[in-house]
């Protein structure tokens, strides 16, 4: 299963019945009936590409043809679409699909049905007659986002407080939407932008290697999919959080699209521009935005005063700790504003 990694917090694909997207997919059963003379062949497996992506604000920001340039390159069958933005419709027409849910923002190579009993809270997909599967696409609340409040100092009781308040009310309400179709033993896929890191990201291994995780978060989002019979398929492919972290959010966003008279590309106009460091203790971050932009057009950033207490530190400690040659992290520290603003000084 092809999974693209989004710029925005973490879009988990999750699978219950199915480990992988290969799977015999079966309609719901019938009502009992006599025994056929001949046993009835199990159906034949079929693989299913299932995508998630968060195309953020419509797919426009950056550039639309982009979207279905990505979705092509993943050989996708059917993708659960985030912020669509009224553009579900416009993707559909532009892959040359037939198929589309403006409600569920679900684009499809295979006809899609709105069982009754679903009540608008998944679809079903036919790859072949009598053949199904379930798909639901799911946006959770945004903020407060509890990444932010580890950030700034929060103890985990009041990380997971506010994970009580605001996105576990709503996957709850989702997984109870899914229960006829699990019930009924019909393959199901949970797409979506669940606004909230992984439980299996944020563990002891992880706490002891990433700057940003400041303490083990049992992410009761996900362990509530979990419990509900789901597989994160990400984590499936690569079971170690250390080796292969499970990071989208917040490294920065693409470029804008360009105006049709723009006077020159954004990889021209980035190199007049300065940026600060509020990568919220990722040295992973800052050295790629070191690498990107160049350490002499990077300088300190804080986030005060939304960020204070441990935070604060966390964001001045980093660029000495993130692997950086002495020279480039006291640049960036220092030297770097102080060169920035003595010329605006001088001509003031």
């Amino acid at each position: 299963m092809t999974i693209p990694r989004r710029a925005r917090r973490r879009a988990t694909v999750l699978a219950a019945a199915l480990a992988l997207a290969t799977a015999a997919l079966v309609a719901p059963a019938a009502a009992p009936a006599q025994a056929p003379a001949v046993p009835t062949p199990a159906p034949t497996p079929v693989e299913v590409r299932v995508m998630t992506f968060n195309i953020w604000l419509g797919g426009d920001v950056v550039d639309f043809a982009k979207v279905i340039d990505a979705i092509t390159a993943a050989r996708a069958d059917i993708v659960g679409l985030q912020e669509a933005e009224g553009n579900t419709q416009r993707i559909a027409e532009a892959l040359h699909w037939p198929y589309w849910s403006d409600r569920l923002h679900v684009v499809s190579r295979f006809p899609l049905i709105d069982p009754p009993e679903a009540h608008g809270g998944y679809v079903l997909a036919q790859v072949r007659p009598g053949q199904v599967f379930a798909l639901a696409n799911e946006h959770l609340t945004s903020d407060p986002y509890g990444p932010y409040l580890v950030r700034s100092g929060r103890s985990p009781a009041q990380v997971l407080a506010n994970e009580r308040v605001t996105r576990v009310p709503e996957i709850n309400a989702a997984i109870a939407a899914i229960q006829p179709a699990l019930r009924r033993g019909v393959p199901t896929f949970m797409t979506g932008d669940f606004n909230t890191p992984s439980a299996l990201d944020w563990t002891p291994a992880v706490d002891a290697v990433r700057a940003d995780v400041h303490y083990p978060v049992p992410w009761p989002v996900t362990r509530a999919v979990a419990r509900a019979g789901f597989t994160d398929t990400y984590r499936a492919v690569h079971p170690d959080p250390v080796a292969t972290p499970g990071i989208t959010w917040t490294f920065g966003y693409p470029f804008p699209r360009l105006v049709p008279d723009a006077p020159e590309l954004p990889s021209a106009a980035v190199r007049r521009m300065w940026f600060d460091t509020v990568s919220h203790g990722s040295a992973i971050a800052l050295r790629a935005a070191r690498d990107a932009f160049g350490p002499e057009r990077l300088v300190l950033g804080s986030d005060v005063p939304y960020v204070r207490g441990p935070g604060h530190r966390v964001a001045i400690d980093h660029i000495t700790q993130a692997g950086l040659d002495p020279d480039e992290a006291a640049a960036i520290l220092g030297a770097n504003a102080a060169a920035l603003i003595r010329p605006a000084a001088a001509q003031a």
